[in-house]
C-alpha cells in the first residue's frame, strides 16, 4: 500500500507547501482557467464548407466507338478540369455567383477593379481543392459566414458540372 511517507523528502516538502497555498494553487488555477475560456471565446469562428464529387469519365458511346476512335485520356481531362476550374475568369465568376462582390466598399471603379483582383486572389487561395484518388474530389472552402461559405463551395461545384458537362456534350458531338 502506498505511504506518503515513502516519497522523497523534496516530493513531501513540495506537497506541504502545496497545502499552506491551497487557496493562492486555487485562485491561479481559476484565474488560468478564466483566461484561457476568454482568449477562445475572442477566436473568430469560421464556418467551412464542403462538397464531395465523383467525376464520371466513361461516356455512353464508348462501347460503340471502342476500335473506331481514338479514347480521350480521362485521367488527364480530369487534372485538366481541376487546375482550369481555378483560373481568373473562373474566380471573378465563382466571386459574382457566391455574392462576395458585394462585400466590396469602394468609392471609385478603379478603386473597386483594385480590390476585386485582389479579391480574386485571395479566394483563388482560400478554395481548396484535393483529389485523394483519381476522379473524386473534394471541394471545401471557409469563411466567417455561413451562407457565403456554403455558396463560394456551390458556386465552384456549379461551375465544375457545367465544364465537365459542356466538354463531354463536345466530345459526343466530335464523335
Amino acid at each position: 500500500m502506498f505511504k506518503f511517507s515513502d516519497l522523497p523528502p523534496p516530493v513531501l516538502r513540495s506537497l506541504n507547501g502545496l497545502w499552506r497555498r491551497r487557496w493562492l494553487v486555487i485562485a491561479v488555477a481559476w484565474a488560468a482557467a478564466l483566461i484561457g475560456w476568454f482568449a477562445v471565446w475572442l477566436i473568430p469562428d469560421k464556418y467551412e464548407s464542403r462538397a464531395q464529387v465523383f467525376v464520371q469519365t466513361e461516356t455512353i458511346l464508348e462501347p460503340v466507338l471502342n476500335g473506331f476512335t481514338a479514347r480521350p485520356d480521362y485521367s488527364r481531362r480530369v487534372e485538366v478540369m481541376r487546375l482550369q476550374l481555378l483560373t481568373r475568369p473562373n474566380v471573378e465568376e465563382i466571386i459574382l455567383r457566391s455574392g462576395l462582390d458585394k462585400t466590396i466598399e469602394a468609392k471609385t471603379p478603379l478603386e473597386r477593379r483594385a480590390k476585386m483582383q485582389s479579391m480574386v486572389d485571395w479566394v483563388a487561395s482560400q478554395i481548396k481543392i484535393e483529389s485523394p484518388r483519381e476522379m473524386y474530389f473534394i471541394i471545401s472552402y471557409k469563411h466567417n459566414d455561413p451562407k457565403i461559405s456554403r455558396a463560394v463551395v456551390d458556386a465552384v461545384l456549379n461551375m465544375l458540372i457545367e465544364q465537365d458537362l459542356g466538354a463531354s456534350l463536345t466530345e459526343s458531338e466530335a464523335a
